[in-house]
C-alpha cells in the first residue's frame, strides 16, 4: 500500500465499454443503465438468467446491448462481456452501483497510466455520499492465521488500513481491489488472461489483481472517487457454498505450500468482540463505524458522533454499531 506519487495522463481519446451480469435483475440493470448512459460509449449485459422472459425484459431497456450466457459464474460472464465489447477501455461493475458524474472519466484517466492494471474506486453505502464501505481484504495466509489466533491484532491492523483507504486524498497502490466496481483496459485483461472462470462466485477479483501484480501492473484506488453500491448483509446458502469453494481454491493457489500442509482446512476466525464504549465526549474527534459482527470487520464508515449523536435509522438490520 503506497501513494502512487503520479499525475494521470488522460483516457478522452479511447471509448469505453461498461460490462455487467445480470441474474434476473433487469430493473436494475435499466436503472444503472441510466445513471451511466452519458459517461460511457456502450453497456454490455451478460444475461446468466437463462429466462426467455428475462431476455424480453433486458430487450426493452434503452441503451443496452444485452448478451444470453448459460450462468457459468460471475468471472465467465466478465470475460464474455469484455470480449463482445466493442472498445480497449472497461468498467467491470455490479448492476447495483450509481456512480457519480465524472467518475468514471477519473477513474479511466488512472487506468491507462503505464504500468496499471485496474483501478477502483470509493464504494458508499448511500445517496448523501456520508457512509463509506471498505475497500476489499488483501486475503493471505498471514492474515488467515492473525484472525484466527491474533484477532485483536488482526482487527487494529484492518481498521488502521481501511481508515488511510478511506481518508487518503490521492491515488494509492494496492494489492486487490473490490470487483463491484473496477476500470481496466483490454491490456490488463490480455496479461493477466482475464478472470478464472472455476471461480463461480467470490474471490475472482482477488485472484485476477494478483495475477495483474505478478504480470507487472498494479492496482490502484482512487478514494475521491465515489460509487454507491446497495450492499445487503444477507447472504443465500447457495452464496455461502460458493464462498467457501472460492476460497478454498484461492488458498490453494496463493497460500505457501507449507501453510496449507500444516492447515488443510481454513482456520476459523476467533470472534472475540470487542469491548464496548460510550460514546463520550462528540467533542473527541469519534466517527461511527458500521460492522456486521462484535468481531468487528468494518463494513462502513459513518459521520463524526458530533454530527450525528445517535445511530442513523434505515440502515440493514442485524448490524453491530461500533465506533473509535
Amino acid at each position: 500500500l503506497h501513494d502512487t506519487g503520479l499525475d494521470a495522463v488522460g483516457s478522452a481519446a479511447m471509448g469505453i465499454s461498461l460490462v455487467t451480469g445480470n441474474f434476473h435483475g433487469a430493473a436494475g440493470v435499466a436503472e444503472m443503465a441510466a445513471t451511466v448512459a452519458d459517461q460511457v460509449d456502450e453497456i454490455v449485459v451478460v444475461d446468466h438468467s437463462e429466462s426467455e422472459a428475462e431476455t424480453q425484459r433486458l430487450d426493452g431497456i434503452a441503451g443496452i446491448r444485452s448478451v444470453a450466457q448459460r450462468n457459468l459464474g460471475s468471472g465467465a460472464g466478465l470475460n464474455r462481456g469484455v470480449e463482445e465489447a466493442a472498445h480497449d477501455l472497461f468498467v467491470l461493475c455490479n448492476p447495483d452501483v450509481r456512480p457519480k458524474p465524472g467518475v468514471i472519466e477519473t477513474l479511466a484517466d488512472h487506468a491507462v497510466r503505464p504500468g496499471v492494471g485496474a483501478v477502483g474506486p470509493t464504494l458508499i453505502w448511500d445517496d448523501n455520499h456520508v457512509w463509506r464501505l471498505p475497500q476489499a481484504p488483501h486475503v493471505t495466509w498471514r492474515s488467515e492465521w492473525e484472525g484466527a489466533r491474533r484477532p485483536a491484532t488482526a482487527r487494529r491492523r484492518n481498521a488502521r488500513h481501511q481508515m488511510r483507504l478511506w481518508s487518503h486524498e490521492g491515488a494509492l497502490r494496492v494489492p486487490v481491489l473490490s470487483g463491484t466496481f473496477l476500470v481496466t483496459t483490454r491490456r490488463a485483461m490480455d496479461a493477466s488472461g482475464g478472470f478464472d472462470p472455476a471461480y463461480f462466485l467470490f474471490y475472482e477479483e482477488n485472484d485476477w489483481c494478483r495475477r495483474l501484480e505478478r504480470s507487472g501492473l498494479g492496482n490502484l484506488v482512487v478514494p475521491h472517487a465515489l460509487v454507491r453500491h446497495e450492499v445487503g448483509i444477507s447472504a443465500s446458502a447457495e452464496g455461502a457454498e460458493h464462498l467457501d469453494a472460492s476460497y478454498r481454491r484461492y488458498r490453494r493457489r496463493w497460500f505457501p505450500r507449507w501453510f496449507t500442509w500444516l492447515h488443510p482446512e481454513p482456520m476459523t476466525p476467533t470472534t472475540d468482540p470487542i469491548p464496548e464504549r460510550a460514546v463520550g465526549d462528540p467533542a473527541d474527534g469519534a466517527r461511527w463505524v458500521v460492522a456486521p459482527t462484535p468481531a468487528f470487520v468494518p463494513i462502513a464508515l459513518g459521520p463524526p458522533v458530533a454530527s450525528c449523536p445517535a445511530f442513523p435509522p434505515g440502515l440493514p438490520d442485524r448490524i453491530v454499531d461500533q465506533w473509535f
